[in-house]
């Protein structure tokens, strides 16, 4: 059932100003023009009646592509009527619904694009209907250039023609991967990680590491490479106990799991570890459980190399007195620099998440930049995407001169790892508050989510909406 509908994207419009370009060292500041924003889907308050509570998904940030097209989702309103979730694309032009799968018959129905690549192929999923019965999620495709939803296979179903798949990315050539439920006549044997190859809606099922003797386990990719290396996670049993999740490899060549290392296991060999992204090298990036004997010691950031099974512990921000902490690998650049975030700790006091970088060089965790902190040292950041030249988006916590927090603002950082709010790149007068910055391209196209005030002060009220800026990449300046 077809619910496209296109809208103008509009956003701040382009002024002239002084402002610093913090790609380049404070000596190369250099005049700009402000960024013009590009909105997403808009909503009318006065009829309550559009799209609010947008969302696009990271880790490994693939929610904008090098043409300057984002996907995501949000929420339909229709007269005040909640209607579900919808895939949504847009660009400098236009916002675009994407079509679903059917709904139940009230117009209600819920559909997810997850990624979008080079060519301009979008994959999600989307609820699957027969009339007005719902028979569960279903991998999609969206197709550059058109909003039709081609529902992709899914590997076997309850007998009654339900079922659950989701595709989470796609590569260049237009391969995708994620997941798929598995059935044993009408028995769910849980999720198990799945390949929609380019062309085709044909899925094969990527191997697992284990199931609890009846069949039953859970397998999940999440990123996939050029050449069609996949990572995520799979299940480990021990005959029918459950020890945990590892991260897990899966070659182009084939469809074996191939476990990587974790970073050590509780007494019985419970531990828990996933691959989040992968660069086209093969080198993949995530996070692992530490033990110290039976205690886990907290999630650390963890690199596996392409040639190898090892784990790689990458720095941290310190621990708790006890040893405890907390960092996480989102994302991984062509040259093996990864991003993410980390606890800090201050002499075993906690001052909040910070954004973090790793070079490929080494292990260390440099700190990346804040817009401040409380009165105690205390704020909180995110680094969830980075591109080629090394430029990195996410968020941080904003806070006035006297301490006061002001809230999340969508930042840059460039290889100084100095702080950027885009805020400051725009027209104030734009009705723009730019609060996440999700995804990132080789192209310094950025997309986000922010609030949106439609008609200034006094009028109606701000909404969530989705965000697009291009930054200009430190060779074109």
């Amino acid at each position: 059932m077809s619910n496209s509908h296109v809208f103008l994207a509009t956003g701040a419009r382009v002024l002239v100003l002084t402002m610093a370009v913090a790609l380049l060292a404070p000596s190369e500041m250099t005049q700009a023009a402000a960024l013009t924003v590009y909105g997403g889907p808009t909503y009318d308050g006065s009829t309550s009646t559009g799209y609010i509570d947008p969302v696009i998904e990271v880790a490994p940030g693939r929610g904008v592509n090098d043409s300057g097209t984002g996907v995501g989702y949000a929420t339909k309103h229709d007269a005040g009527s909640d209607k579900g979730t919808r895939a949504v694309r847009w660009d400098s032009s236009a916002a675009t619904v994407l079509d679903h799968l059917g709904d139940d018959g009230s117009g209600y129905t819920e559909a997810y694009a997850y990624a979008i690549n080079d060519t301009g192929t979008a994959v999600g999923w989307a609820y699957n209907y027969s009339g007005a019965v719902y028979k569960g999620a279903r991998a999609v495709r969206w197709a550059s250039g058109s909003t039709a939803a081609t529902e992709l296979g899914h590997i076997g179903d309850n007998g009654s023609a339900y079922t659950n798949a989701e595709a989470r990315a796609v590569n260049d050539s237009g391969t995708a991967v994620g997941y798929a439920h598995e059935y044993d006549a009408s028995s769910d044997r849980g999720a198990r990680a799945v390949r929609w190859a380019s062309g085709t809606a044909a899925a094969t099922e990527l191997g697992h590491i284990g199931d609890n003797g009846s069949g039953v386990t859970s397998a999940q990719a999440y990123a996939i490479n050029t050449s069609g290396t996949a990572v995520g996670y799979a299940n480990r049993y021990n005959g029918s106990s459950y020890k945990g999740a590892r991260a897990v490899r899966w070659d182009s060549s084939g469809t074996a799991a191939t476990e990587l290392d974790n970073l050590g296991t509780n007494t019985s060999g419970y531990t828990y570890a996933e691959a989040r992204a992968v660069n086209d090298s093969g080198t993949a990036v995530g996070y692992a459980h530490e033990y110290d004997a039976s205690s886990d010691r907290g999630a650390r950031a963890v690199r596996w190399a392409a040639s190898g099974t090892a784990a790689v512990e990458l720095g941290n921000l310190g621990t708790s007195a006890s040893g405890n902490t907390y960092a996480e690998a989102f994302a991984i650049n062509s040259s093996g620099t990864a991003v993410g975030v980390a606890h800090k700790y201050d002499s075993d006091s906690y001052k909040g998440l910070r954004a973090v970088r790793w070079d490929a060089s080494g292990t260390a965790a440099t700190e990346l930049g804040n817009l401040g902190t409380s009165a105690s040292g205390y704020t909180f950041a995110r680094a969830y995407a980075i591109n080629t030249s090394g430029t990195a988006v996410g968020h941080a916590e904003k806070y006035d001169g006297a301490g006061n927090s002001l809230g999340n603002r969508a930042v840059y950082w460039g290889a100084n790892g100095v702080a950027v709010d885009l805020n400051t790149l725009i027209d104030p007068a734009g009705g723009w508050v730019l609060e996440e910055a999700r995804a990132i391209s080789d192209t310094g196209w950025i997309s986000g989510e922010g609030t949106f005030d439609p008609d200034g002060a006094g009028g109606l009220a701000p909404y969530d909406r989705l965000f697009l800026v291009q930054v200009p990449e430190p060779a074109t300046l």
